[in-house]
């Protein structure tokens, strides 16, 4: 364990310890603290996700251990209906492990959502003849792009603009359009067997990819009956496997993924082991 040695002792609570002490966990904070350079007071921003709650145990320790003062803060976006909510709550679990944050409320406007990018560009140039061009804009690892993307490729398949519009209407969110058309593939192009498990037809995998990709996941998780879906670049790696001829078989998350004819089956990994 990495603390740091002292003429005066370093007080850790024992709750933290008694975490830290997990061979898992002081492996990961170790990688942390080769990572981090901070020698002065630090601000952590933290959000109730996994890696923001990680980076807070983590920064809760550093700050002990450096003897830095640290302040957490939770951003209440109200977004969402549920934004308050979720910050409170994340305030209170921190709390029980001596992580004291405070919430920010902040009113985010956003009254040019829905108008078209190149009219926004137009204004950007011709009022300031200026704008950043962020590159995260193009990378395909953040939801927002992929997002775009997959109306694009919509676009291109005939779902227009008008059409488009009322067909997400009601959805709040770009989440719930990606699950909209995931639930689509699922329910149009796949059956379920009490044999086999589940029987994929060749148009579940006509898809633009990000609905191949959730859809797929949902499935494996469905039939492994595990918790945690399978890593992405894992599932990566099956659909390009997939799409090959050569390919007949795998075993991933506890499931037999095989091509059988025109189809794939996805069932769970015991039921077909010889007893």
């Amino acid at each position: 364990m990495s603390l740091r040695n002292s003429n005066v002792k370093i007080k850790i609570p024992k709750l933290l310890k008694d975490k830290l002490k997990n061979k898992k966990i002081n492996k990961i904070y170790n990688d942390f603290l080769k990572s981090i350079k901070i020698k002065q007071d630090f601000i952590v921003g933290v959000s109730g996700g996994p890696d923001s709650l990680a980076l807070a145990f983590f920064s809760k320790i550093y700050s002990l251990e450096n003897r830095l003062n640290v302040k957490f803060l939770i951003v209440d976006h109200k977004l969402r209906a549920e934004s308050t909510k979720e910050a409170k709550q994340v305030k209170k679990t921190l709390k029980k492990f001596f992580i004291n944050c405070e919430i920010l409320t902040v009113n985010i406007l956003r009254p040019l959502i829905n108008q078209k990018k190149d009219d926004v560009l137009f204004v950007s140039k011709f009022v300031f003849n200026f704008f950043i061009n962020d590159p995260s804009n193009n990378d395909m690892k953040f939801q927002r792009i992929r997002v775009r993307k997959l109306i694009s490729e919509l676009k291109k398949e005939g779902l227009d603009r008008r059409k488009f519009a009322s067909t997400i209407k009601n959805l709040k969110s770009s989440e719930a359009v990606i699950n909209f058309f995931v639930n689509k593939n699922i329910r149009k192009n796949s059956f379920f067997s009490k044999k086999n498990g589940f029987i994929l037809n060749q148009d579940f995998f006509s898809q633009p990819y990000e609905v191949i990709f959730r859809s797929l996941s949902d499935l494996i998780k469905l039939t492994s009956k595990k918790y945690y879906p399978v890593r992405g670049r894992k599932l990566d790696k099956i659909i390009d496997q997939i799409s090959q001829k050569s390919f007949l078989k795998l075993t991933l998350g506890g499931c037999i993924i095989k091509k059988v004819n025109q189809t794939v089956i996805i069932s769970k990994e015991h039921q077909n082991k010889v007893t």
